[in-house]
């Protein structure tokens, strides 16, 4: 029922990925909300999360020269590819209990 522009690019809405704005990268984690998507979550696992407390630490403080493009080329590349990386998952009936190996 929403306008298309509103559900344009839907897909990527589930793709595990980094969002990157300038000297921030942040990693975008829908497999760890899948029950808000209606589908059945499975237990997380620990894509991308190797590198967080190092990506929270940047700022531009003293790198106003500094190309970030460069600089984040892995983090974009792995933007570029975010179609490859789309969460798939089984429709959840009932999306207010979470399933028994979840809660173990």
């Amino acid at each position: 029922m929403l306008p298309h522009y509103c559900t344009a690019g839907r897909d990527i809405w589930r793709s595990v990925t980094y969002l990157i704005c300038w000297e921030i990268v942040e990693c975008y984690f829908p497999h760890r909300v899948m029950r808000q998507f209606g589908l059945h979550q499975p237990i997380p696992d620990q894509r991308l999360i190797g590198n967080q407390a190092a990506l929270h630490l940047t700022d531009r403080r003293g790198r106003a020269n500094t190309d970030w493009e460069l600089t984040h080329r892995q983090y974009i590349d792995i933007w570029a590819a975010r179609t490859d990386t789309v969460e798939v998952g089984l429709t959840c009936i009932d999306t207010t209990h979470a399933s028994g190996d979840y809660m173990h």
